[in-house]
Parts: C-alpha cells; structure tokens; sequence
C-alpha cells in the first residue's frame, strides 16, 4: 500500500466469569504507524498461580503465544498486528479469547477452576486521517498538517494552499469588468468588481478633466465582489477605475491595485435648418438643432463676415449672388462641443427676353402664350419678358393655329434674350400616288405593292388590303417615311381585292388612294403546315414577352387556347392532306371535293387565327347611364322583344335595375395580325359588373350605329347573345352578386366613344309602383356636391333672366352677339380637337374662350356659361386620362416619378363628385 494505514485497537473490558475470582481490566488505546503490521504490548493482572491460554481470532490478524504460565501477577503480552493489503479501512469487530486456569487445594479434592473472558474483546478501527483534523486522507491535500485542510481560510501571499482548493489564488485577482468599452455621454455604466469574500476594496472613479489629468469624481468601498453604477458620464474621454486592496501577511504587507479605463464619446451633434438656396435681395433663417448633450446649449455662430451671433435662431441677408458658409459651435453645460457649417447659395437675378416670330414669315407674334415653369406671360409685339433667378427651366411657347414649342433645358445665368420660330399648323394633305398594282391588274400570289407620297415632312404611311366585295380593309403596312417612293413585296390568296393606303403628315392631314387588283394562284400547292405549326409555336412563345397591355389583350382574347386549338387543327388538316395523296379508293369528283374542303379549312384557319396582338391604347373607366339614355335602351329592347309592357315601364325598370349595379370597364384598343398577314385595329371591351338585383336579371348593352353599324362589326368571347342585329347584346346572369363578360367592335374606339355603348340592366321582377328611381333629380343630387349643383343652377337662371330683360328693354342684343358667336365658335373648335386628341390645342383655344368670356358682357356669359361649363369638364376628362397613361407608362418602365403623382391629386380633387365616381377605381391604385 502506498500510504499509512492508522489503526486504533481499544481494549474495551474483561470480565472475570465463575468463582467470584476477576481479572483487572486492560484499556489499551494504541496507535500503531505501520503499514502491513505492528507489535502491540498488552498489560494483564492474574491470579499468581493461574495459567492464561490465548485463543485469536478467525482472521489471522493478530498473532502472540498460547499459554503464558507465570507466578507474576502482572503480564506483558507481545502480539504482532498483521493487516493484509488489500483490506479497505473501515471498522472491523476481531476476538481473542483468554482463559484462565486457577489451581486451588482443599482438603479433600485438586480442583482446576476456568475464569474465561469475553470473547468480544477488541475492536479494530481503520480510518485514514493522520493529522487529526477530521479530514481524511482522501479529503486532505496535506494529512500531516492539521493546520491545512478544506475547512481552513486562505491566507494570501504564505505560498501555502491553506484551504486545499486550487481555484483560491494564494495570490488573489481584482478584476473590473464592463459590458463595453465606449460609452455616449449620459449613459450609465456598470462596473462588476470581482474580489475574494471578505476583501475590503476602495475603488475611486476618475473623469478628464484636462488632457491627460483625471479628476476624481466618486469613491466608494466594497467588501468582495459587488457592481457600481456611475451615473456621471457628462464629459467625453477617458476615464479611470482604480481599485486599491491591503493585506497584511508576516513580516510585511501586500497592496493589489487594478486599472481599468473607458471611453465616453462626444454624443453632442448639430445640424442646422433653413433655406439654404435663394436669390439676390432675399433673406434666410437659420436654425440650430442640437441633440445628444448634457444640460443646457449655448450657441456661438461664426459668420461668413467674421462677425459672431449667440442665439440659436439667426437671420441673414444678402446683397450679392455668391456662396457663402456660416458655422455653429454648440457647448453643453459640461462643456461638450459639436459644430456644423452650411452653405448659402445666393442666386443672381437676370432677365430673360422670348421674342417669338411665324417661321414662314418671320413676323412678330403677338398674343402667343409664353410659359417658363410656372410663370406665364402673353407676347406683345411679339416680346415676352421675365425676372428669373439663375438656374435651369422649360420653356413653353404656344398660339392657336401653331405648332407649340417646348425646351426643357434653358439655362439662365446671364440676361438672355430667346427667339422662338413657330411652325403654323399644315392644312395640305400629302400628294400619294399608287403605281403598282394598277387599277384591276392580275397578280401573282408574291406581289409588289409600290406608292410615293410627297409632303413637306415627316409621313405616316399605312397600307390597308381587303377583300374587294367589303368595306372591311386590315392594315397589311405601316411606314413613318419622308416624301418618296415606298415598295414592299406580299402574298396573298387567290381572289378581287382592294388596296387602300393613307398618308397622314405630322399636323393630321390625311391622303387616300385606292385600287383594286386580282390575285391567282395554286393554293393548295403552296400550304406548308410544317411551317405554319413552327409559326404558332414561336407566336406563343412571344405572348409571354408582351408589354401588360398586350398581354392583358392576349388573355381577353384568349389568343394562347385558339392557338392550340389551331395547332390541332394543322395536324387534322396535315392528315387530310396524306389522305389525300394515298388514298386511291377516291373518284376524282371525291378528290375534288375533299381538295376544296381542305382549302376552305385552311383559309378558314388562316383568316381566323390571331398570332400576333399589340396594345395601342388602354384605359378603364366607371360609367353610369342617365336615364334618357336607358330610355333609348328600352326602346331598343321593346323592338326586340315580344312583351306587353309599356314603353315607360320598360324605361322604369331599365331606370330602376341599372342603378343598383356599379359597372366597370376595360377598354383595350389593339392591333391584330393573323396568320395570313393581314391586320386589323379592333377594341376589346371587357365588363365587371356589381349586382344587387333579384330574379333572374339580364345585362343588355346597346351599341349606336356610328359605333357598330350591325352585329357583323362585333366579335363575341364571352357567351353574349345578339338579341337585335341593330345591334343589342344580352348576358344572363348566372351569379346575382358580380359578372364578367368580354367582347370586341372591329374598329379603334376612343374613350368617349366606348363611353357612348348604353349598359343596363333588366329583371323578371316586377318593377314596385310609386318607387323613386335611381337616376331621379334627387339621386344626382346626392351624387353631386349638392350647393354647387344649386348655385350654378340658380346662376343661370338669373344670368338668363336679366340677358331676357335687357335684350326686351333694348340694353343688349337679344340674339347673341359676335363675343358669343366667338366663343362658341372657340369652344366648338376646342371640343373638336379633344374628339382628336389634340389636348393642347384644346387648352390654348378654351384659355382663348376664357378670356374672351371673363372681358364678355352679362348677357353674352349667361349665353355661353354652359357651354364653357361642359368644356371645361370634357377637359379635366381628358387630362385625367392622359396623366394616369403616363403614370402608367412611367410604372411599366419602372421609374417613379412623385411629380405625376402629385399633379394626379390636385386634378382628382379638383373634379365633381360624380367625376370622381368614375376616376376612384384607376385613380385609387396609385393614390390609395
């Protein structure tokens, strides 16, 4: 074994059994300090003349004599203590058994009397604790110094593990601790102090004071471990924790001392508020905003003049352009300082001088509107003059009869005078002549179609072919060409056809010339289905790469299906046509026949398959009818249908139904080639429509004749009924609660003429008497914003009250006069450009009728006030639909643009209730 073993053997009692006779008892306590066995002494009072036998116990620990004979009454027994080295300490009960045998005479007999002893005589304890500390060996670092064991206290700087645990440093640690390093002025910090228990600590907290000095701002003391908060943190820099212990040790004393430092950052910020750019003359104010210090501000500004100001908030004026810079220096209340400069600009005033003249003549004009941003001024001897500070501007220039001119990028940075050339508006058509195919010529199927057309500018060319026997023409070619000879080359079927091609200049002017020619060929050898499947194949790749509209167009059309549908069809016909060349069961009439089937087939195919649709124009629209525009559509519907109600009642319940629906349009103007080449404009008219009506109701819509003059001019996609050829159309309602149907006219429709197809709607419920229609005068009413509907009303009736009482009184002209005749003749122009889409020359003509009208006498306003009035509305119309296509536009090419957005707000709001109602649906998506 490699440590000692510490064995105790107690002696515990012997008692003397029979004869009254005992012995004296033995206490023995020994410690024994071997490690396999040891000697024991044992001490034994006895009879003198007894004899002790010695029995042991089982185990062989304990070995001595036998028998011990001896006068003497007091024995010393040697016994040998042998402990095995693999017993584990503990307490182990061992016996050794004494007899003793008495000798004792009498007169009669030698009797040998046994005394015999408790067996249970020792008890051996094995226990590892050599220093008798209580702390056994496997316990104890150091069992041979009771002075050192795990219920001692360390005591620092011995060099002595005092209480047996490696973790207490003889030579002990303070530590400080912080959760960062950098701090912003005012913010508290926590400082964890890691010590021994029961160690005193002053620790003192230092703040920069100047430099590189530190200033002691607290101290405090702590027994062991414990966390400070500093609260104090109002200067920025570094500052110190120092923590100070003393320990007294023999002979001397230790002092441990710990330094920690921290950063406090300048928080203190400035920036500074105020009209940073102006003009000459013009005075600006200052503002300093300070954040992130301690206690109060204080304001130091360093001009640009040298000269110093202390308020927060400073004035400035200037006499001369140039850049200027002014400071601030902002101190806190503990001396925290943060600066921020800014520079003014200061813009020269210069004059610009726009002279305008007529390009043909080189006349001054006079009147032309000259506009420079929001500045607008009226030419007067041809000279407009204006007082602008240095900077970049559009320039607008603008006259009835005149193309306007327009430069968005006129830099002022001196007097500039600017000459504007305006171009009168061209009223001469384009010279066209058709040179090939002459009138009533034969051609092959590929053919040359060969024209010039001659015009003082740019042209816009476009060819129409269609069957001779119609009026229906497609668009085959367009060019955008100057004056000239133009020749293209295509094929076409066998067949009377008519060529029409018009020229339109860049002021609107339209040329037309016309032809008619004859084509013959072999169609039935030229039909390559291969190539006609590849070409639909790679149409339906392109529909994925169309622009939104296009697209939106594609799907209404449902162009993708027909073209599958198509591509079955080839396959069909390509079977046809093998058949055809195998078969030999076929007569020749057979053969004939099936040859002229699969033509038709194929013609059929080539004239009805759409591979090609491009988006012209687009826009939605919310429309609700007036009532005598249901009453037309009632009239068209009694004509159409057998029923016994009465025209009015028929009107009554248009009237009434039509106005529990909210109906909403798509309105898609698009180009469409098909397979054979041909093209066509058409507009795609998609409805959704919101319905609180009972029974089964039924949407009609009539479509006036200078729209579509039969039903042949309509393509129906939805399952739409023609109820007259007139034409009027019909939609059952399946779902009583929204609808949506799709149909397309076979010509370009402008939003006002798409506004003109008359919705309604009809119900197999009768119609309850006595009940107030939705488009009664008290429903618009409600509509409209009610005391601008009553003061316009009230306004004309006194205007056209007082125009009566002077004209009878002979004041005024009772017939209109020439300001009215001029006005009108204005407002009528200016209606016409709008129906042409020429919006600015609509604007320049109703601003000229404006004027005209606001210098007028009373009675030629109460002539004119409606007419204006209307005008103006049509306008605001138009301008809203131009602003949400550019919108539009600028959306899909993926720019922003917050000016459209905004000049969009101001427009919406400025219109009528009942305007808004029909622009809140396209105008709500981008305004929210």
């Amino acid at each position: 074994m490699d440590k000692r073993i510490y064995v105790w053997i107690i002696v515990l009692f012997i008692f003397n059994l029979g004869l009254g006779l005992e012995l004296s008892p033995i206490e023995l306590n020994i410690t024994i300090h071997s490690e396999m066995n040891t000697t024991i002494n044992l001490s034994i009072s006895k009879i003198n003349d007894s004899v002790l036998l010695f029995n042991y116990s089982k185990a062989p620990w304990i070995t001595g004599p036998e028998i011990i004979e001896t006068n003497s009454s007091n024995v010393t027994v040697e016994l040998t203590l042998f402990i095995p080295s693999n017993i584990s300490p503990g307490i182990y009960n061992e016996s050794i058994l004494i007899q003793e045998l008495i000798n004792q005479t009498n007169t009669t007999t030698n009797t040998t009397n046994t005394s015999i002893i408790d067996e249970d005589l020792f008890e051996i304890y094995m226990v590892t604790d050599l220093d008798m500390d209580n702390y056994s060996y496997f316990e104890d670092c150091n069992d041979n110094n009771s002075s050192i064991n795990p219920g001692m206290i360390e005591q620092f700087f011995n060099g002595i593990d005092d209480d047996c645990n490696p973790d207490t440093l003889d030579n002990p640690e303070i530590r400080i601790i912080l959760d960062k390093d950098s701090y912003k002025l005012g913010e508290e910090v926590k400082i964890n102090i890691s010590a021994p228990d029961n160690t005193i600590i002053n620790i003192s907290i230092a703040r920069p004071y100047q430099g590189d000095i530190y200033q002691v701002d607290i101290e405090e003391a702590l027994n062991g471990s414990g966390i400070i908060t500093y609260d104090h943190t109002y200067w920025h820099g570094s500052y110190m924790i120092t923590t100070i212990a003393n320990y007294s040790i023999p002979n001397s004393s230790v002092i441990l001392t710990s330094i920690k430092y921290f950063n406090v950052t300048n928080s203190l910020t400035v920036t500074i508020s105020g009209d940073t750019s102006i003009k000459e003359g013009e005075s600006t104010t200052l503002r300093a905003n300070p954040s992130g210090g301690i206690g109060n501000y204080t304001y130091k500004w360093i001009l640009h003049d040298n000269s110093t100001r202390t308020e927060r908030e400073i004035n400035l004026s200037f006499t001369s352009p140039g850049t200027y810079k002014e400071k601030v220096i902002v101190n806190d209340s503990y001396g925290n300082s943060a600066e921020r400069e800014v520079e003014i600009r200061v813009k020269a005033i210069y004059e610009l001088r726009v002279i305008v003249r007529d390009n043909s003549t080189d006349q001054l004009l006079d009147n032309a509107i000259v506009e420079i941003d929001d500045k607008k001024s009226n030419t007067t001897n041809g000279l407009a003059t204006f007082t602008l500070a240095e900077g970049d501007y559009d320039l607008i220039v603008s006259k009835p009869g005149y193309s306007p001119f327009i430069d968005t990028d006129v830099s002022i940075d001196k007097d500039t005078t600017i000459e504007v050339y305006l171009n009168p508006i061209d009223k001469d058509a384009p010279i066209l002549e058709i040179s090939q195919p002459e009138e009533g010529e034969r051609v092959t199927n590929n053919f040359t179609i060969r024209f010039s057309a001659i015009d003082t500018g740019k042209i816009t060319c476009s060819i129409y072919i269609g069957d001779n026997s119609s009026q229906w023409l497609s668009k085959v070619k367009e060019y955008f060409m100057d004056s000239g000879e133009q020749s293209f080359t295509t094929t076409l079927d066998e067949g009377s056809y008519k060529l029409r091609i018009e020229c339109m200049d860049t002021s609107g002017n339209i040329a037309t010339r016309e032809t008619t020619f004859i084509v013959t060929r072999d169609e039935f050898r030229e039909i390559n289905v291969n190539n006609l499947f590849n070409e639909i194949e790679d149409s339906l790749a392109e529909l994925e790469g169309l622009d939104q509209d296009s697209r939106r167009a594609a799907e209404l059309l449902g162009i993708k299906e027909k073209l599958r549908l198509a591509q079955k069809q080839l396959e069909f016909i390509n079977r046809d046509i093998n058949e055809l060349y195998t078969e030999t069961r076929y007569t020749e009439e057979e053969r004939a026949k099936k040859r002229e089937s699969i033509l038709e087939n194929m013609r059929r195919l080539m004239t009805e398959t759409i591979i090609s649709v491009r988006a012209i124009d687009a826009y939605r629209f919310v429309k609700y009818e007036k009532e005598e525009d249901l009453s037309i559509l009632g009239e068209a519907y009694k004509e159409s249908i057998t029923t016994t109600a009465s025209k009015q009642d028929i009107s009554d319940r248009f009237i009434e139904y039509t106005s529990r629906i909210i109906p909403s349009s798509e309105v898609i103007v698009a180009e469409l080639e098909y397979i054979n080449g041909s093209k066509k404009k058409v507009t795609i008219i998609h409805r959704e429509i919101k319905l609180n009506v009972s029974g089964r109701p039924k949407i009609y819509e009539y479509i006036p004749k200078e729209i579509a003059s039969s039903d042949k001019n309509i393509g129906l996609i939805s399952d739409l009924e023609i109820v007259n050829p007139d034409p009027l159309l019909a939609f059952s309602v399946e779902d009583n609660d929204s609808v949506q149907y799709t149909y397309y006219i076979d010509r370009p429709l402008s939003s006002e003429e798409a506004k003109k197809i008359i919705l309604g709607v009809m119900s197999n419920k009768p119609l309850p008497r006595n009940t107030i229609t939705g488009f009664s005068f008290i429903h618009v009413r409600i509509d409209w914003q009610k005391s601008i509907i009553l003061s316009i009303i009230v306004s004309i009736a006194v205007l056209a009250l007082l125009y009566i009482i002077l004209g009878i009184f002979g004041m005024v002209p009772f017939l209109s006069n020439n300001a009215t005749k001029k006005i009108r003749r204005l407002a009528n122009e200016a209606l016409d450009m709008l129906d042409e889409k020429e919006y600015d020359k609509a604007i320049m003509l109703y601003n000229e009728a404006r004027m005209l009208y606001e210098s007028s006498t009373l009675s030629t306003r109460a002539a004119t006030y409606l007419l204006l009035y209307n005008l103006l509305r049509k306008i605001n119309s138009y301008y809203m639909d131009s602003l949400i296509e550019e919108i539009e536009a600028t959306k899909m090419s993926g720019r922003a643009n917050a000016l459209l957005l905004e000049k969009l707000r101001v427009a919406f709001n400025a219109l009528t209730d009942k305007e808004k109602e029909v622009y809140l649906p396209r105008v709500k998506q981008y305004l929210g």
